[in-house]
């Protein structure tokens, strides 16, 4: 029993420590669980710092390559940029130095080929020279020793001590040589071909230097010889002129001034469109400029040249040949292609017409044009001063009718009184005013038209204011000589309407529309035909599909304003074309500075004699339609007989 209660305790006690152990188990499970739940948010906490620090770097580490690709990609252009600029300084520098060497090479050509040979051959002709006439005394004898001179003088013959081989041969070239004639040296003004008589190892240096090749043309090319002293002329003011002749002639216009050692260059004028018309007009425009052809001035004309050419004309056809502002010369240079001149003595004598240098053609032609244009004004003086006698003869003879008619009775010399005025009734003055010096008997001395003193009777003189029929004589008389009186009117009237016709033929919009620049200076009239003056174009456009409109600054009485006028309202269009700013214009307050630009072109020193430039219809607007040419003749003709009746042309 005791065993078994101990067995018992036993049992007992090894269940109460596997209690306590399942017990101690149960406590250490909770500590683990309650550990692993206070633990998961950390490690949650931490995984989520983990992933925001991982995605941190990745970040940082995608810009950092991405920075780094960028400063590659911006080294590597720049690099790029680098080589392609030091290969294009490269490249410069190579074809400068390769230039430079071209250019040196060819200078030692032409060195070598004119300096070098020259030395080489002047050299090599040295030394024959000295060969021959070293041989030359040898073969004479030339004393070289006190022997040969002894022999010399005993009259041996001698050869540098081999007096017996003198030959008949050396006597014979001893006689040919002293019986040469010496030559003169040749000087600049010796007369003939400068090569005579000059060794043919020398020929080329007395040669005369041919002249420099011209450019070589392609297709719608043409070259104009300009003298070298024009070239500025031509090009203007940073290009300006050759820009505008450019744009004028749809060409392209290049100044080539290889030959300007030789005094000229060459204009190339080309045309993309090889357009004869644009080539004319580009060709045209630089003759205005270099004041007329140069000598073989076009290439493609060729030709012989011929001297200018002096043709003598009459003094009083100047001023029609000139044509007014030089219109009719003008157009006459451009017609033949040559030089024409007018030099007026303005003493009397025949002018001097100059024509040429140029073609034989050219010079023909414009013999022909001269010689006819001073045969119309002839026959215009002619005509005129005929109708003017014919009328005056007409005149006297019904003054002279009529004052027969009226002296049916004769008045007695008591009559008339001292300084009056009578009709002369009969005689060689029939017909003609007198004045009465005085009165002696029977005998009246009278001064007729102011120059002719004679001694008349009463019955050959008619009292001016005696009787209706008298009276009646002279005033019909008068009135037959009104037509000869009316001929400045007249001719004053046709002026005016000659003029009107070829404004008319200006406006018309398709020969007005391409020089209405902005800043060009035009002539207008308003609604009322009041001239309003030179003005200062600002735009032109089209107002309806068959009328134009401008809008001009000026200046009426001084007081600026801008205006929108018709197309038929211009009176003429001015070369001047002035610099208006984009904008200018659009509202009041640009009036002041419109103004004194327009002044300060007014008031300019070289518009101050002649005025204001007109463009001209011919040659300039290059007008082909309604006959401007023969419109512009007539009005200088008309404008000519008007000066020599002592009135003035506006």
């Amino acid at each position: 029993s005791s065993k078994a209660s101990q067995a018992s305790l036993d049992c007992r006690s090894m269940a109460a420590d596997a209690a306590v152990a399942a017990f101690a188990i149960t406590q250490v499970d909770a500590a683990f669980a309650m550990t692993e739940l206070q633990e998961r948010p950390r490690e949650r906490y931490r995984n989520s710092d983990r992933d925001r620090d991982r995605s941190r770097d990745y970040e940082r580490r995608d810009r950092e390559r991405d920075s780094g690709r960028d400063r590659r990609d911006r080294d590597d252009r720049d690099r790029r940029d680098r080589d392609d600029r030091d290969r294009r300084d490269r490249d410069d520098r190579d074809r400068r130095d390769r230039d430079d060497r071209d250019r040196r090479e060819r200078d030692w050509d032409r060195d070598r080929e004119r300096g070098y040979s020259r030395d080489r051959d002047r050299d090599r002709g040295r030394d024959r020279d000295c060969d021959r006439y070293s041989d030359r005394g040898r073969d004479r004898g030339v004393p070289r020793s006190l022997a040969d001179e002894l022999r010399a003088d005993r009259g041996e013959n001698y050869t540098r001590g081999r007096p017996e081989e003198r030959d008949d041969a050396a006597d014979h070239r001893d006689a040919e040589v002293e019986s040469e004639p010496k030559r003169r040296r040749k000087s600049k003004w010796d007369s003939g071909d400068p090569t005579e008589g000059v060794p043919d190892w020398l020929r080329d240096q007395f040669e005369q230097p041919k002249p420099p090749p011209g450019p070589k043309l392609g297709p719608g090319q043409r070259s104009i010889k300009i003298p070298q002293a024009m070239v500025g002329k031509v090009l203007g003011k940073m290009g300006a002129t050759v820009h505008e002749m450019q744009d004028q002639t749809r060409t392209d216009i290049k100044i080539n001034q290889d030959t300007k050692e030789a005094g000229y260059s060459y204009a190339i004028v080309t045309s993309s469109s090889n357009n004869e018309e644009d080539l004319n007009t580009a060709e045209r425009l630089i003759h205005e400029k270099i004041g007329g052809p140069m000598v073989a001035g076009i290439t493609a004309a060729g030709g012989t040249l011929m001297p200018a050419k002096e043709i003598k004309v009459d003094d009083v056809c100047v001023g029609g040949l000139i044509g007014r502002g030089g219109e009719h010369i003008k157009f006459m240079t451009n017609e033949v292609g040559c030089r024409i001149q007018v030099d007026q003595t303005k003493d009397g004598n025949p002018a001097t017409v100059t024509v040429g240098p140029g073609t034989p053609e050219q010079i023909a032609k414009a013999e022909k044009l001269v010689s006819d244009k001073v045969a119309d004004i002839l026959a215009s003086r002619a005509k005129a001063a005929a109708a003017k006698a014919a009328a005056a003869k007409a005149a006297a003879a019904k003054a002279a009718e009529a004052a027969k008619a009226a002296a049916a009775v004769a008045l007695p010399a008591s009559a008339y009184a001292v300084n009056e005025m009578v009709l002369m009734n009969s005689g060689e003055f029939a017909g003609n005013n007198a004045q009465i010096l005085a009165i002696e008997d029977e005998d009246i001395t009278v001064l007729i038209n102011g120059t002719d003193v004679v001694v008349a009777s009463p019955s050959e003189l008619i009292k001016c204011g005696g009787g209706a029929a008298a009276e009646a004589a002279p005033e019909a008389a008068a009135e037959e000589a009104a037509p000869a009186a009316a001929d400045p009117e007249a001719l004053a009237s046709e002026l005016a309407a000659k003029r009107e016709e070829l404004r008319q033929l200006i406006a018309k919009p398709e020969n007005a529309t391409p020089f209405l620049n902005r800043g060009r200076l035009v002539r207008m009239k308003d609604a009322a035909s009041a001239d309003l003056g030179w003005g200062i174009l600002l735009t032109a456009s089209k107002a309806t599909a068959q009328q134009w409109a401008v809008k001009v600054f000026v200046s009426p009485a001084d007081k600026g304003q801008i205006r929108t006028l018709p197309l038929g309202r211009l009176q003429a269009i001015s070369k001047v074309r002035t610099n208006v700013a984009e904008g200018l214009g659009e509202t009041a307050d640009s009036i002041p500075t419109l103004l004194g630009t327009l002044n300060k072109v007014k008031n300019h020193k070289k518009f101050s004699k002649e005025g204001i430039p007109e463009l001209d219809p011919v040659t300039e607007m290059n007008i082909k339609a309604g006959a401007p040419a023969e419109l512009a003749a007539a009005i200088a003709d008309l404008e000519g007989q008007l000066r020599e009746l002592g009135h003035s042309v506006a």
